[in-house]
């Protein structure tokens, strides 16, 4: 008997993974591997996640850097440079066994020489050598790949006859060096990064450590209220295990001045405001000053402030070791010009292990709750909406090589990617480790895990793509009521509808044509009242998900794109357009959309612009626009065949599509279809990308 593959596949998941399993399978928290040491972890049972991206591409590029092979006529090779490292690299422990995985691509530029030919020096040519240089790139170098298995594609800069003898060298000489030198990463690894993962034998790891927490926004008091002194807490730090540390930082916008962020951070009512509860301990804003806020899982004291530039604070959380503060700097540089504070975070001394946690914890109750409440207390710029003047603004004009995708998607789809890495770690951990009647899995067909991924993942993308969708709809003002809801929502509204319905026309519908038009007016008269609320709630939604208009802020974008970045090597860019060319530039606006572009992220040029003032534009001919932004265009870097794999293998990942982004007035003008056929190859496109200061 044979079981079509999607109900093996289903039996397999919800069987043979039960027994160990099955938590991680439902569980698509993407934090929930950052378990750090603070937790109670007898014997080193439990499993404890680092990942060491940063420490890998500095050890590559002390080893992998100066690697160097010559020949008696003069030809010779050396690795110059580490272009690009992309992947993860991640050094566990679990059951007391430490162990690696990584799955990294990478990218070395290597320089050399070559003797001149005797046709070269007669043509005019100095020296008696050519300067040759080029790429390396190796698409995988995985915890699991032997020796013989790695792939070297070497390419030579502007390529001729005369230099395949450098290449030849590469091929020959320089690759088997690097063969033996990538196999010594696991071990290197392991003995660096182990010692940061287990406890020693007999040690009480619970020592030192208060229960772990999340930090909430009610006042609930800590679970042990009995005090301790500073002395008690130094004390416990200086008797305690030493503890490794690290440094975080971050950068983030506010439509808003450096006096109010300043303030946001040092008034107890302000405080009170963005952690939604008066603070637990507060003993003024000065040198000193203690401090205890979210119910007393963060605590600290000031140590230097500058008004209104400068707050240095010790800061901890309430389930670090007892007596460690990491040391947190924070800066606020204004930019008159248009309004912006940006706030430049420097955090030293964070524990390794809750980086994560911490970072995680800092965008959700600090940065997201900020913005929050000044967007609540500043109009906020919604499309859609008359009586709005349109000043036109400065532009930020960027040239890069790029490719446009619909936002909505890009945003589902990367949700729906970084949720999921839990799981399809679980899965690939599974098949890579299990080991007889120790795991719920032994091996498993490399076809059928990739079945299981790519069902897992289709289901993600099916929830996270829904949201994304309504919200974008309302951010275009292309909404009616029944839009403001999914299919789910709108099925269950529907049922909650009918047994009203059902209840007040007992007796009363006399068919079920009846039965149906009244529940279908219920259901619109439902929709109606309520379009208002449920219309800005979804339009305030996609302005967290992708920024306000008016704002570079993107706050699930900007948390995302570091992670982003060194998944694929890309860069995310959005700005907010008309889409209406027409009423752009009269005295409201019509409605606008939000445009995406995956991008080179070091392949871009910055320009200045100038103003002129004309008029009779766009039929405005009694009104002065400023118009006329001269940009000079500088020549790109030539676009190389490893940049386009890194735009498909995006694309693949993620199931994007490349998608045209124009005006109606663009449209009209300029062949829709010649325009999307010119996509339809994935290959990016050297592009000119404007945002203004209106988004």
């Amino acid at each position: 008997m044979f079981l079509p593959s999607h109900i093996f596949i289903t039996l397999f998941v919800h069987t043979l993974l039960q027994p160990a399993f099955a938590h991680f399978l439902h569980s698509t928290t993407p934090w929930y591997w950052s378990i750090t040491m603070a937790l109670h972890n007898p014997n080193n049972w439990h499993w404890v996640n680092k990942d060491v991206r940063n420490w890998t591409q500095d050890y590559l590029t002390t080893e992998l850097v100066g690697t160097k092979a010559s020949k008696d006529d003069g030809t010779s090779a050396e690795i110059s440079k580490l272009l690009s490292m992309e992947g993860d690299v991640d050094v566990s422990q679990r059951k007391g066994k430490v162990i690696t995985i990584f799955d990294v691509r990478l990218q070395l530029e290597y320089s050399g020489k070559v003797p001149l030919k005797e046709s070269e020096k007669a043509e005019g040519q100095e020296g008696d050598t050519k300067d040759v240089s080029g790429t390396i790139t190796i698409p995988e170098v995985a915890h699991d790949t032997e020796e013989d298995e790695y792939v070297f594609e070497v390419e030579v800069y502007s390529s001729d006859l005369s230099k395949e003898p450098v290449k030849d060298l590469v091929r020959k000489e320089i690759t088997p060096q690097l063969r033996q030198k990538l196999q010594k990463l696991g071990p290197h690894l392991i003995s660096e990064h182990g010692k940061d993962l287990q406890h020693p034998a007999g040690h009480d790891a619970s020592a030192g450590f208060s229960r772990s927490k999340v930090m909430s926004s009610s006042s609930v008091a800590k679970q042990n209220d009995e005090p301790k002194s500073a002395s008690t807490a130094t004390a416990g730090a200086a008797n305690g295990p030493k503890i490794n540390v690290t440094t975080l930082s971050d950068q983030q916008e506010f439509r808003t001045e450096a006096a109010q962020l300043y303030e946001t951070f040092t008034d107890p009512q302000r405080i009170a405001a963005f952690t939604r509860a008066p603070p637990k301990v507060f003993e003024g804003a000065k040198e000193g000053g203690k401090f205890e806020i979210f119910g007393g899982n963060v605590s600290g004291e000031y140590t230097k402030l500058e008004k209104p530039t400068l707050i240095e604070q010790k800061w901890r959380l309430a389930q670090w070791p007892q007596g460690h503060y990491s040391t947190l700097k924070i800066k606020f540089e204004q930019n008159d010009v248009d309004a912006v504070t940006v706030m430049v975070v420097n955090w030293e001394g964070v524990p390794v292990g809750s980086e994560i946690d911490t970072r995680r914890n800092w965008e959700t109750y600090y940065v997201e709750s900020i913005k929050r409440r000044l967007r609540q207390h500043q109009p906020l710029h919604l499309s859609g909406f008359k009586d709005q003047h349109v000043a036109m603004p400065s532009i930020d004009a960027t040239i890069a090589w790029a490719v446009p995708v619909q936002v909505e998607v890009l945003g589902a789809h990367l949700e729906a990617y970084v949720n999921l890495q839990p799981t399809i770690n679980t899965l690939r951990l599974c098949h890579r480790f299990g080991k007889g009647d120790q795991a719920a899995i032994t091996k498993l067909p490399v076809e059928l895990l990739s079945q299981v991924e790519d069902i897992l993942m289709a289901e993600e993308r099916r929830k996270t793509r829904e949201e994304w969708e309504t919200d974008f709809r309302c951010s275009q003002v292309h909404c009616e009521p029944r839009d403001h809801y999914g299919p789910c929502e709108l099925e269950d509204l529907t049922r909650e509808i009918e047994r009203d319905v059902r209840s007040a026309c007992a007796g009363k519908c006399k068919s079920q044509k009846h039965h149906d038009e009244w529940v279908e007016e219920a259901l619109w008269e439902f929709m109606d009242e309520n379009f208002e609320d449920v219309h800005f709630n979804r339009l305030h939604r996609w302005s967290d998900r992708v920024g306000a208009p008016g704002s570079s802020m993107h706050i699930f974008l900007n948390v995302q794109a570091n992670y982003f970045e060194q998944q694929f090597g890309l860069a995310i860019w959005t700005s907010h357009v008309s889409v209406d060319a027409w009423n752009c530039l009269g005295d409201y606006v019509e409605g606008q959309t939000t445009v995406a572009y995956l991008k080179l992220s070091s392949q871009q040029q910055r320009f200045a612009h100038s103003r002129t003032v004309q008029k009779d534009v766009y039929g405005a001919p009694e009104e002065d626009v400023e118009m006329g932004y001269g940009v000079r265009l500088q020549e790109a870097k030539a676009l190389t065949e490893s940049d386009i794999r890194r735009f498909k293998r995006a694309m693949d990942i993620l199931s994007l599509q490349p998608r045209v982004h124009e005006s109606q007035l663009a449209a009209w003008n300029n062949g829709r279809d010649e325009n999307e056929e010119a996509l339809v190859d994935c290959k990016p496109q050297l592009t000119v990308l404007l945002r203004s200061s209106s988004g």
